[in-house]
C-alpha cells in the first residue's frame, strides 16, 4: 500500500513529464538504426527491428521513409 501512495503522489506531482534528454535518446537510437540499416542492408533482421522501433515510438515519419527502401 505505501508504494501505492508514493506513485500516486510521485504522479500527480507531475514528475512523470518527458525531459527532452528522453528525445535525445530516442534520436540516438534513431541514427544508429540508421548506420546499421546502410551497413547491413541486406539483413532483413535489422530492417525489422528498426521498423519495431518505430511503430513502438511513433516515428511515423521515419516509416514512411523506411518502406520505399
Amino acid at each position: 500500500n505505501d508504494s501505492v501512495g508514493w506513485l500516486r503522489t510521485f504522479l500527480s506531482a507531475g514528475l512523470n513529464k518527458t525531459l527532452m534528454s528522453d528525445r535525445n535518446m530516442l534520436d540516438r537510437a534513431v541514427f544508429t538504426f540508421e548506420r546499421m540499416v546502410r551497413k547491413y542492408s541486406n539483413d532483413l533482421n535489422v530492417w525489422l527491428k528498426y521498423v519495431d522501433f518505430c511503430q513502438a515510438y511513433g516515428f511515423e515519419s521515419k516509416l514512411s521513409s523506411l518502406y520505399p527502401r
